[in-house]
Parts: C-alpha cells; structure tokens; sequence
C-alpha cells in the first residue's frame, strides 16, 4: 500500500512539473519544441507508473497467500517442538521400564519361577480329577438305571397277556442297546460341556422310558406306534383332525443349545408339553379365502398377496396377528404358544439346530431368496412329526407376548407370556404389546431359519414374510396346566 501511494505522489509531482515548464516557456518557439517533449516522456513516464500500479495489485494477494503460508509454518514447526517433547518424555518412560524389568530379573529366581509353573501343573491335576470324577461317577448311574429298568422289563414281559407288551419290550431293549452304545461314546469325550449335552439327552430318554413302563405295569393295551425322545407314551384320539397332526405330550430341550443366537434364546431348560394337534401346513390363500367368505371378514390385497402367494395352495401372507386370530377362532383352533410352537418345530430331534438337524440347503426349505416368493406349502420334506415347512417358506404367528427374559423364568410345563391364554383368546382385539413370530421366512438367513430363533412385532403388523397355522388342544384351556 506504501509503494502505491509513492507511486501516486511521483505521479502528481511530474504532472506539476509539466505544467510549471508549460507557463514559463510559452513565449518562445524553440521552448515548446522542448516542453512538447517533455510532455511526451512525462506520459511515458506516467504509463509506466500504471504499469507499475498494475502490477503491484497483480502482487498483492500473492503477498497475502505468502503470509498465510508463514503462518501455516509457524504452526507445523511448534507441533514439531511438541512431538520432540513427546518423544523426549517416551525415552524417559522407556528408560524407567528397563530399569524395573533389571530390578525384577534380579529379584526373580529360575527357582521361583519353576515353583510357579509346579503349582499350576498341579492345579491342573486336580481339575482333570474332578472331571474324571463327574464321568465316572455319571456312567456308574446310567448303567445302574439301565440294570433296573431291564430287570422291570422282564418282570413286566413275564405277566400274562403281553401279546403287545412283547413288541414294546423289544423296542425298549433297541432303545436300551443304542442308549448304552451312546454311553461308550461318552467314554471318550473330554469337553465337559459335550459331557453335560450328552447327559441331558439321556435323561430325556430315561423319562420316556420310565413313563413307558409305568403304562405297561398299569396292564394298558397300548398301539404301538413311534414315539420320539422326550415324548411320554399316551394313547392317540380315536377320532383325529382334518388335516392335524397328532403331537404327543413330553419333554425337550428348548433354547439355543449352540449360544449362536440372541441372549434371549437362553438360558435352555427342560420344558413339558401337553398334548396337542397342529396344522400340518400353514394355512393357505385358499382355506382364508373361504373364512372370509363365510364370515363376511375383512378383505385382504389379494393383489399384492398373488405377487408373493400366486396360487389358493401357496401360504396366506400380509396378515396380521388379529386377522390369524380371527381365522383361527372361527376354525375352532388357536395359534400355537411359543413352546408349542418349537417342541412341534423340533420333531423328536433333541438339541439340533433345524428341524431336520444341524446343516442346510436349499433341499431341505425355501430360504434366503433363493425361490424369490413363497413355495407351495408341503413343497419340501416334513419333519419328524410330519410337519410341513416349519423353517422357512413364511415366519408364523404365535400366541404369546413377546419376553425376552421369558426364558430366564422358573416355568417348566407349558409356559405362556403375557397373561392367563383363555382371557388373551377373549379379548385379543384390546392386544397391543408384541406378539412372537417363529420359523423364518422365503427371504430370511440360515440364522433366522434356526428352531430356538425369536422374533417378535406389533400385533397389527402384516407383511409378505407372515402367515400362520393353528393348533387344538385335546383338554379345554382352563384345565391345562399353563406355567406349571
């Protein structure tokens, strides 16, 4: 800004003096010669100094950009002087760790170190002891359990009128021999927690066994027909559901047995089931479109729901929980309890991860987009209990409420979340809280298709991944035993 006032001042000053030479030298020839060329270097001289101006506007924001560099320098060189401050207080940090380490070698004998290493191998010792004691001791009661009830079963093979009772003896020896090969097996397992599995699943055995023989010894004729593990012996109706399978009463492991899930799937217990019977498919667009016909119900987008569910035999989808209530009411069922829903999923397996075992393919259900829509129901083999499509295909609908710590209750026979199941069939039109859904759907993950996967939305919620099917009670509600 200086130079350019300089600039200025010279400016003025020469065209003063060009003036000043003009009014002295007007009267003579030779003079205006002389003041014409002065004129003429004072505008070159004058357009010099615009050039000059010119570029010195052209310099200034390099002036500024200078500056601000300088300043950018200044910064970086004062975090250099930091980072040599840190450095320099790192080598201190350093050196004191050295010494320390020094004094501990010093203070560290090879002999105290080799009495550390004594004491824990002993340590060891002593917990492989205890766990060898927990094997022992567990074989030792098994095959003393199986001793007795081998000697029951003579004794009961030796009454009169055992025309059927032969046949179930000779079942339950089967039974007895490959629970006795599993024990051999348990001989050579070193995981304890495979050990604990593997004495749950034998429990489970035993209970059958036990209930099985106790019916003989009360000199019922019984039909024999296969029972799975866990499930108690019990005489089939006479007169069987349209379209139901006959689930019997009993014993399974329920929870995530892998810890591959959500902590909500833990911890697993032993729960018992009343009998029941269970739609053998989820319930298709057809069977809902004759209860809306019937009953004057609410339509649903049969559009939307064809995108998905082309055919009346491909599972109802966009439902809500009210809607499955409703359906369910009118076909004098009701959707299944959570527990039900998962001892029926299981089929007879115990501890697996689908309801066919613990690996899958697209052989076994429709799943992860793979068919990008839903599959005719009963389009894949059913499980053990001849149920369809249990994993994968559509996510289905429970009764209960949805708890996460549902799981961490004292309840062991036929549990139920959110209140007593008779008032929640009454009134399930004032349900509000979340509902429960189960089983996976066309579009979900191997994860999801697990049979201990929870899942839960708002009852009013309707979705191409939902749909559902019923169970029926063989006792009325309010005799059944809910959160024994």
């Amino acid at each position: 800004m200086k130079i350019k006032s300089l600039i200025r001042q010279i400016s003025g000053i020469l065209v003063l003096l060009g003036l000043t030479i003009m009014i002295g030298c007007s009267d003579s020839s030779e003079e205006d010669k002389q003041l014409s060329d002065l004129m003429e270097l004072i505008n070159f001289q004058q357009q010099q100094i615009q050039g000059l101006g010119t570029r010195l506007d052209l310099l200034e924001p390099t002036e500024k950009e200078i500056l601000k560099q300088l300043g950018t320098l200044e910064t970086k060189l004062s975090s250099h002087e930091k980072l040599q401050d840190n450095l320099l207080n790192q080598h201190k940090e350093i050196g004191g760790l050295n010494d320390r380490i020094n004094k501990l070698e010093k203070n560290t004998t090879l002999d105290e170190l080799i009495n550390v290493v004594l004491e824990q191998t002993t340590q060891i010792g002593k917990l492989e002891n205890r766990i060898n004691d927990i094997e022992n001791n567990t074989l030792d009661e098994l095959l003393n359990t199986i001793i007795i009830m081998e000697n029951r079963i003579e004794q009961v093979s030796k009454k009169p009128d055992t025309s059927n009772l032969v046949e179930v003896v000779t079942q339950q020896t089967e039974e007895i021999n490959d629970l006795q090969n599993q024990i051999r097996e348990l001989e050579d397992i070193a995981d304890i927690n495979n050990l604990v599995d593997a004495i749950e699943e034998q429990g489970l055995i035993l209970t059958n066994l036990e209930a099985r023989i106790k019916t003989m010894e009360r000199g019922k004729s019984v039909a024999i027909t296969p029972i799975k593990e866990g499930e108690v012996e019990e005489i089939a109706p006479l007169v069987k559901e349209k379209d139901m399978v006959f689930i019997r009463a009993g014993i399974f492991k329920m929870g995530d047995s892998f810890n591959e899930g959500d902590p909500d799937e833990q911890p697993t217990k032993a729960i018992h089931i009343e009998a029941f019977y269970m739609d053998e498919n989820e319930v298709t667009v057809g069977e809902y479109k004759a209860f809306i016909e019937k009953t004057g119900n609410t339509e649903l987008d049969w559009g939307k729901i064809g995108k998905y569910s082309p055919t009346e035999n491909h599972p109802v989808i966009y439902v809500t929980w009210y809607d499955a209530m409703n359906y369910a009411l009118w076909a004098g069922k009701r959707l299944p309890t959570e527990a039900e829903w998962e001892y029926a999923a299981r089929g007879g397996l115990i501890s697996k991860r689908y309801p066919w075992g613990n690996d899958i393919s697209v052989v076994n259900a429709n799943y992860a987009g793979k068919v990008k829509r839903t599959s005719q129901v009963g389009s894949y083999a059913p499980n053990g209990y001849g149920l369809y499509d249990m994993a994968g295909n559509i996510s289905e609908w429970c009764l209960d409420e949805y708890n996460e710590e549902s799981y961490a209750t004292d309840f062991n026979k036929n549990p139920f979340s959110g209140g007593q199941v008779k008032r929640i069939i009454s009134n399930f039109e004032g349900i509000q809280s979340f509902r429960v859904i189960r089983g996976g759907s066309w579009l979900g993950n191997t994860d999801n298709l697990r049979v201990s996967n929870r899942n839960s939305r708002p009852p009013k919620d309707a979705d191409r991944l939902f749909g559902f099917r019923c169970v029926k009670s063989l006792k009325p509600l309010d005799q059944i035993d809910w959160n024994g």
